[in-house]
């Protein structure tokens, strides 16, 4: 994969640990379905984040499912009533699973299902720049 010999690539493992003096002497790893531990000389890491979804118990609930997560609109409403879902769980045409589209989406499911409880409180929720930070200008 690397044409350097001083770069070794390991997975599945999972960072346990890392440990040095001001810098980065040693990592330990645990491989994947492993209790066993791994220590390694390193001086650098370079981490790929990324898990395997699984809905679980969810999956017997009754909800629309697409490729293994809950159907949602636009409104991150399911197909059951008084459900939303959000983040990796949910499934929508244009899906991106990434962690800033996942709190946009908690954003709206929280504010619909506020919006559902209490449908007296408005909508849209304030503005950072209205928290009236001395010498920053406020939104509107």
């Amino acid at each position: 994969m690397f044409a350097s010999p001083r770069i070794s690539v390991h997975t599945p493992f999972q960072v346990a640990g890392v440990s040095g003096n001001g810098v980065i002497e040693e990592v330990k790893v645990v491989a994947a379905g492993s209790s066993s531990d791994v220590v390694l000389p390193c001086d650098a890491l370079l981490l790929q984040l990324g898990f395997k979804t699984s809905l679980g118990p969810l999956a017997d609930w009754g909800f629309a499912l697409s490729r293994g997560a809950v159907v949602v609109d636009a409104l991150m409403r399911t197909s059951l009533s008084r459900v939303w879902a959000c983040g990796d769980v949910a499934a929508y045409d244009g899906k991106l699973k990434l962690i800033a589209s996942g709190y946009a989406e908690a954003a709206t499911a929280v504010a619909q299902a506020v919006r559902f409880l209490r449908p007296e409180t408005p909508l849209q929720p304030g503005y950072s720049t209205d928290t009236g930070v001395p010498g920053h200008a406020t939104g509107g």
